[in-house]
């Protein structure tokens, strides 16, 4: 099967504006910390995106990058990529997935544990 596929970089730029809007609204509107309308905002961007991917994966139509779909978890949306993954069961089968998800999830784990625990941080 054919896949066709846009560059990495239209649909990456897209997620990140998408989140970046939704998260200054929040911050704007609602007086949502900056840190969690971003984490929220790329969260709710992520959702959509995974679900166009696996639409499009049924039909042979244009297809979501995997590297968007990475770039969109490495900037904090592991936890609704991981939503989608179930919800729209895309990408369940790939074990690459399923252990750079678990490395993205562990690393912003440890990020969020130092953001709000000062003592541990090491300097």
């Amino acid at each position: 099967m054919n896949v066709r596929r846009h560059p990495v970089a239209v649909y990456a730029g897209a997620l990140l504006v998408l989140g970046f809007a939704l998260a200054a609204l929040l911050v704007q509107r609602f007086e949502w910390h900056g840190v969690l309308a971003w984490l929220f905002g790329i969260n709710a961007a992520v959702l959509p995106l995974w679900g166009w991917d696996k639409r499009q994966s049924k039909r042979g139509g244009f297809r979501v990058p995997e590297n968007a779909l990475h770039i969109g978890a490495l900037a904090g949306a592991v936890p609704g990529s991981l939503l989608a993954m179930r919800l729209f069961r895309h990408k369940t089968l790939k074990p690459r997935f399923k252990v750079l998800y678990g490395v993205f999830l562990t690393l912003q784990l440890v990020v969020l544990a130092l953001w709000l625990e000062p003592e541990w941080r090491p300097w």
